[in-house]
């Protein structure tokens, strides 16, 4: 089975010019806190980006809108945004397997506490653990 960016074909736009103006555009709509738009970004991104790259920025943003959500509204209200980022960073977690998963691990854990799902919380540091004892 190959990745779809594996077959991608264009005269005009390069792969790497692609992936980065997704990410310019996801980076925008983070910055216009417009998450609906960046979820759909997002989900076309992973057709051409590296495994768990368009999860990553999703995680990243989703995060960065709860902690401004914290900051502005009542503490409820961001626990949704930080359950997605948390679901996020897990699926990097799983997608990037050279990169540091552990990390990943970390920050679901911490975004599934702030979102009070405190069971997927103690499943990725368990994880977690087990990763860092693993030499």
């Amino acid at each position: 089975m190959y990745a779809r960016w594996e077959i991608y074909t264009n005269s005009y736009i390069s792969l790497d010019q692609l992936r980065e103006m997704f990410e310019a555009g996801c980076r925008q709509l983070t910055e216009a806190q417009d998450f609906q738009a960046l979820e759909q970004a997002a989900e076309l991104y992973q057709r051409v980006a590296d495994p768990g790259k368009a999860n990553l920025l999703l995680a990243q943003a989703a995060e960065t809108l709860a902690r401004q959500m914290l900051e502005k509204t009542p503490p409820a209200t961001a626990t949704a945004w930080f359950a997605k980022a948390g679901q996020a960073y897990e699926q990097v977690a799983q997608l990037a397997p050279g990169h540091p998963q552990s990390y990943y691990l970390w920050l679901s854990a911490s975004c599934y506490q702030s979102a009070r799902q405190f069971t997927q919380a103690a499943r990725n540091l368990e994880k977690f653990s087990w990763q860092s004892r693993t030499p």
